[in-house]
């Protein structure tokens, strides 16, 4: 913020830590390994034959998300280009629209993906995924699938070719069109705010030469005067 270079280790250490630092940690724990191919994990599924630790783990590995949590840093660095390199105020909040509205997107599927894998596994009354026998797709095809539930969800569309069945997924996507609604304002508030400040140079100047021709109407000024 001061354009000054700082070069003390101790300083750029503890600015680190107060910033980015537990995201970064976070994000670097491999939550993968931990909850598919360590020993812990292999021995837990093992015992989930008697219980339902196998749901359990799917939900623990929700926890790899948190990796998403770098995102916030991109913040920061559309700033600096738009600084370093001159780009238009409304090009680079478009692009932070558009970066958010597919995070917020991916992280809608990806939740509604694990409540319809943990919903059972009945092609009648189980987990969406089931139901449309998508348990043994590729992985784009499933989130392809998820993707499109979102997108049509949090737009207000809902085309209802893949439906909430199971309690969880109702609750689910109730919450989801509450939140879609809101969305979709903000949305199209924002776009409307970054298109019309594209054309805010020459909004000044018609509403100038407004002010100007009405004070040459009013000062009755002569015509090679006003032109």
């Amino acid at each position: 913020k001061t354009d000054l270079l700082v070069t003390n280790h101790k300083m750029i250490a503890m600015r680190y830590i107060k910033g980015f630092f537990l995201i970064d940690l976070i994000a670097t724990i491999p939550f993968g390994y931990i909850l598919t191919q360590s020993p812990i994990a292999l021995s837990s599924v093992k015992l989930g034959k008697l219980g339902r630790l196998p749901k359990m783990m799917k939900f623990a590995r929700a926890a790899r998300l948190l990796k998403l949590l770098r995102v916030y840093k991109l913040h920061d660095f559309i700033m600096r280009l738009e600084i370093e390199y001159n780009v238009h105020h409304g090009i680079s909040r478009m692009v932070k629209i558009v970066l958010l509205i597919m995070l917020v997107t991916h992280l809608v599927g990806c939740f509604w993906f694990l409540i319809g894998l943990t919903g059972g596994d009945g092609d009648l009354n189980g987990g969406w995924v089931y139901r449309y026998y998508l348990d043994m797709s590729p992985k784009t095809t499933q989130y392809v699938a998820s993707m499109y539930w979102a997108f049509s969800t949090l737009t207000t569309v809902g085309y209802g070719d893949i439906s909430a069945r199971t309690p969880q997924e109702q609750v689910y996507a109730m919450v989801m069109m509450l939140v879609g609604v809101s969305w979709y304002a903000y949305i199209v508030s924002s776009m409307s705010t970054i298109m019309s400040s594209f054309d805010a140079q020459n909004k000044a100047v018609r509403e100038k030469m407004m002010c100007v021709n009405e004070f040459i109407r009013t000062a009755k000024l002569p015509k090679d005067l006003s032109k």
